[in-house]
């Protein structure tokens, strides 16, 4: 496994005179709009080795339903990022999960899976239209696109996305979810064998603002990256001057966290992650990215869901679409920025030097990600 010394923090680093630190944010790529679906939400995206495809798993309505109740599961196939953005995939419904259908579902890709029917695991909330029970489960697969052995480890409905990855670290799988409905908290849930979980412990919770926006955490998508747990958090920015708390309208921004141990998580300074576009741009309003991931451009591709519109408005009292005059509502963004590049160390003086901390080489080489287009670089083993 191929790790990185992640320099978001100053972990790994004993001393760095003259230097300073810098963020930078991604920037779009473009959009994925399927031409059958005015609103579609939540995502999971990631190159899947065992088809040599990106897949890309988002939500559409059920057509007697609207947005915020029951959604058919699809998922979408292409050979390079940009062929979302041109629309040159292929497109399929999941199979498996009618006739209750699933509401803020995540799908994990499980490469290393020893058993081949949990290489795909899908974690989601039953919306309480059709079922009155339990309302968050989890269903796996070995072809992610026919999913079974339906389980039901949380009694409460999450409200949001349903997320998961593997740490490791502590050979764990964790689950990602509210701790319970309208809850603006971050959440996770610990198992490891995928039958037995903890009870939900909240890891993230929102801090307090000087002015007249509320902020509460809508969810979090967790990606692993060659040793380090990225984290994109919806940070839903809300009007206190609504009464009721559950429909409190607002705008969404995503901010990166990171963690080495993939339990805590720190805030960096790239907040937010992406910048919001203009008007009518998809994202505008809501810009809920959840997933990062590598391609073969030496790029990361940042991929979630975006709105024109606010969080709330999607539908009027007698279920007419307040935008039916722009046809779509929601699509799937796609961002990118160079590889690794969301953070870097950056000389300001003649002699600026990095010192890191000791440090075990397991093997192979060891590489620096630099650029000394205006200067010089120079590295050198100082100890044994």
């Amino acid at each position: 496994m191929q790790t990185k010394l992640c320099f978001f923090d100053d972990l790994y680093i004993a001393a760095r005179p003259g230097v300073t630190r810098r963020y930078f944010k991604a920037e779009k790529i473009g959009d994925f709009i399927d031409p059958d679906a005015m609103i579609q939400t939540y995502t999971s995206f990631f190159f899947d080795e065992s088809v040599n495809k990106f897949r890309l798993y988002y939500e559409k309505p059920i057509e007697e339903y609207n947005d915020t109740e029951i959604r058919m599961l699809m998922l979408a196939e292409g050979d390079y990022v940009e062929d979302f953005t041109s629309g040159n995939v292929t497109i399929t419904q999941v199979n498996g999960l009618n006739p209750e259908g699933v509401h803020g579902c995540g799908v994990f890709y499980n490469k290393d899976a020893k058993d081949e029917n949990q290489r795909y695991i899908l974690c989601a909330n039953i919306h309480n239209v059709r079922r009155v029970g339990n309302a968050y489960f989890m269903a796996t697969s070995k072809d992610g696109i026919n999913f079974e052995n339906i389980t039901y480890p949380y009694k409460s409905f999450s409200d949001s996305y349903c997320g998961m990855y593997y740490n490791p670290h502590n050979k764990n799988y964790f689950a990602i979810l509210r701790p319970s409905p309208i809850d603006r908290r971050i959440a996770t849930m610990r198992s490891e064998n995928l039958r037995d979980w903890t009870p939900p412990e909240v890891i993230l919770h929102p801090t307090p603002r000087g002015d007249n926006m509320g902020v509460q955490y809508y969810s979090m998508g967790v990606n692993y990256i060659d040793g380090v747990f990225y984290a994109l958090v919806w940070r839903y920015m809300t009007d206190l001057g609504q009464v009721d708390f559950s429909d409190m309208l607002g705008y969404m921004e995503v901010d990166l966290y990171y963690s080495h141990d993939g339990i805590n998580f720190n805030p960096t300074g790239v907040s937010p992650v992406a910048d919001r576009p203009l008007p009518p741009d998809f994202g505008c309003k809501q810009l809920g990215l959840i997933n990062i991931c590598n391609d073969n451009k030496n790029r990361t591709v940042l991929c979630g869901y975006a709105s024109r519109i606010l969080h709330g408005h999607n539908l009027d009292k007698n279920g007419t679409s307040l935008n039916a005059e722009v046809n779509k509502t929601f699509s799937t963004s796609f961002y990118g920025i160079r590889k690794d590049g969301f953070c870097a160390l950056e000389g300001y003086g003649k002699k600026s030097v990095v010192y890191t901390k000791p440090f075990i080489c397991d093997g192979g080489e060891m590489r620096v990600n630099f650029d000394a287009r205006v200067g010089d670089l120079a590295v050198a083993v100082t100890t044994w």
